[in-house]
């Protein structure tokens, strides 16, 4: 689906095609006092950074989204099974999936402009003491997981702590934004004059996708399917397969639509649910393989998405 490529290049983060590497910035190393001065201090779980070099902040994104969306193509190509051996062996075939469609996300996210991360100690502690130094009546910042925004200019950082309730954690609090950039892929696919066909269609999969996703009980369900097979090592998916439902050889068929458009990666809801769930992976990492491709093409020598992801691309 070449349509898709436009919109998501609509949606990067200003100039992080520019961006060089070798991939080296972290969060860590990116919120510094050398980088980052508090200019809005903590108001209802949120605050502001002015980072005096916008240049760095292309860089941490790009970095971030190239290193996560290496993890995704590796994940879910290498170590495939041999289906002669345990043709029921979908267990760790599916786990993979499941880390590549959440590594993809993540990459996905970051390549807009966005970070669903935890803040580590030494960062709080930064924050904290610029905080008491510019704002000494303001509230302390508290550690956990934040949603980081660049505005387009890389010039401020906005943060808001979310609350991920009594039982929700990283991957919970990233699954919930799903919706939200689909939503975002869909808004600018409809805001700006591409080819009326063409538009249909990305917007008809992006819906079918997200009604989909819903019927499930939301984004969390990828989680929920991962647990399953995980720790309650539920379908059948581990020896001696009890209950089985499905064979490797049709996990491995969609698994490996990852590399076609994304529309032929809707899940059928006819299906049984480990082919639903390994269709659905596909079609996150399918996306965020549409945008690492653009990317590399349209990025400058030194891009990490050249040297890594892009490149990575190119071997699988």
């Amino acid at each position: 689906m070449m349509a898709l490529s436009t919109p998501l290049r609509l949606l990067w983060l200003k100039n992080i095609h520019l961006a060089k590497g070798p991939r080296s910035i972290t969060t860590e190393k990116f919120l510094t006092s050398k980088n980052t001065t508090i200019n809005r201090p903590l108001i209802n779980g949120k605050f502001t950074t002015y980072i005096n070099n916008p240049s760095k902040t292309v860089e941490f994104y790009s970095h971030e989204a190239d290193r996560f969306a290496a993890a995704a193509f590796e994940s879910i190509e290498v170590s495939r099974s041999d289906p002669t051996h345990h043709p029921r062996s979908i267990g760790w075939r599916l786990i993979k999936a499941y880390y590549a469609a959440f590594f993809a996300l993540h990459a996905l996210i970051r390549i807009h402009g966005w970070a669903c991360t935890r803040l580590t100690a030494d960062t709080i502690n930064l924050i904290n003491k610029q905080i008491a130094a510019l704002y000494p009546n303001s509230d302390k910042v508290s550690g956990g997981l934040y949603f980081i925004r660049a505005d387009q200019s890389g010039s401020e950082l906005s943060f808001e702590k979310i609350n991920t309730g009594a039982t929700g954690g990283s991957h919970e609090c990233l699954w919930g934004f799903l919706q939200i950039y689909i939503d975002e892929i869909i808004n600018t696919t409809l805001s700006f004059r591409l080819d009326h066909e063409e538009t249909q269609v990305v917007v008809s999969t992006l819906e079918s996708f997200k009604t989909f996703v819903q019927k499930k009980g939301g984004a969390v369900w990828f989680t929920q399917v991962r647990n399953r097979i995980n720790y309650s090592h539920g379908y059948g998916a581990w020896f001696p397969y009890t209950g089985s439902t499905c064979d490797l050889t049709r996990i491995d068929r969609a698994i490996e639509k990852w590399k076609e458009a994304p529309d032929l990666n809707i899940p059928n809801t006819s299906d049984d649910e480990p082919l639903q769930f390994a269709a659905a992976c596909s079609f996150i990492v399918s996306i965020c393989r549409i945008s690492v491709t653009d990317l590399k093409y349209r990025a400058v020598a030194q891009s990490p998405f050249k040297r890594s992801s892009g490149a990575l691309l190119q071997e699988l």
